[in-house]
């Protein structure tokens, strides 16, 4: 893949956020600037507007403390968290202090404490366990997690920002770079969709493309493809689509409803008239919905 590629892909983003930009300046809504769309909106946007714009709208409410969690999303911050320890610091001794340290260090606290009250249902340990395959790491792979990604468009009027699951290899490695997302549940498209669209965010950040995106399942093979022109086109063209989405929806258009996954943890799940439950919310280690 070319410099001349990268320079397409980012030509056509900087037109898109244009746009946007111009739409809402156009409606004088330009305190909405910048829009931010980072990757769970980027991925939302293509599931459900009306979700984007419900979680977008509960996470702006200064009195609710922080956003509530699903079981499914606390286990899969659990998950992260694990594997992060596993790879910076060595294998998780109890997994409910060993979390709750991390997310008091990093200043979730309302996740912290989400997590204390629901601690009989999260299965904890079953989630140390199957992170324990990342420990031994060859170090000549530089491993490292939660490495921003960000790409800011229009001079800044809007910021794509995101952190990688783990990245391996680069540059200062001599090795191939692969990006690696840590998922629960059964491989799904929504799962394909987040991992490419950090390989768009890593290669414009580096001013090349990863070799590889892979996504990582407790307990199963490492799921990984080749990032080709073509998988950074079709990420960047959902990143177009979300921009222009976005920017719509500040200007007045009303939300696509699409129900689907995301239902389970909808803030309008109780009034949308599209509402569909998922056959089980909480599935971590079997067969459902994509968190």
């Amino acid at each position: 893949m070319s410099a001349s590629d990268l320079a397409l892909i980012r030509g056509d983003l900087e037109a898109a956020a244009r746009r946007g930009v111009e739409l809402l300046e156009g409606h004088g809504d330009s305190a909405a600037l910048p829009l931010r769309l980072p990757k769970g909106r980027v991925v939302a946007l293509g599931a459900c507007e009306r979700h984007a714009v419900a979680v977008a709208r509960e996470s702006a409410r200064v009195d609710t403390g922080g956003d509530e969690l699903s079981l499914r999303m606390l286990a899969g911050r659990a998950l992260d968290v694990f594997v992060e320890l596993e790879v910076s610091e060595g294998p998780v001794a109890d997994p409910l202090e060993d979390l709750l340290s991390w997310l008091d260090a990093g200043g979730e606290f309302a996740v912290r404490d989400q997590v204390i009250a629901a601690e009989h249902d999260l299965h904890l340990g079953p989630l140390a366990s199957a992170a324990r395959a990342w420990s031994g790491l060859d170090p000549l792979w530089w491993p490292r997690t939660q490495a921003s990604a960000a790409v800011h468009l229009a001079g800044g009027a809007v910021r794509c920002d995101g952190r990688t699951d783990v990245e391996l290899g680069g540059r200062c490695s001599a090795r191939p770079s692969v990006v690696v997302e840590v998922k629960l549940g059964r491989p799904h498209q929504v799962h394909l969709d987040e991992v490419t669209h950090y390989a768009l965010l890593v290669a414009l950040r580096d001013g090349f493309a990863p070799a590889a995106v892979a996504r990582w399942y407790p307990g199963g093979a490492l799921a990984d493809m080749a990032v080709t022109v073509d998988v950074l086109h079709s990420a960047a063209l959902r990143l177009a689509d979300a921009i222009g989405a976005w920017a719509e929806l500040h200007a007045g258009r009303p939300p696509i409803e699409r129900p689907g996954a995301p239902c389970s943890w909808c803030p309008d799940a109780g009034e949308c008239p599209s509402f569909e439950p998922a056959r089980d919310p909480f599935d971590p280690f079997g067969d459902g919905d994509p968190r």
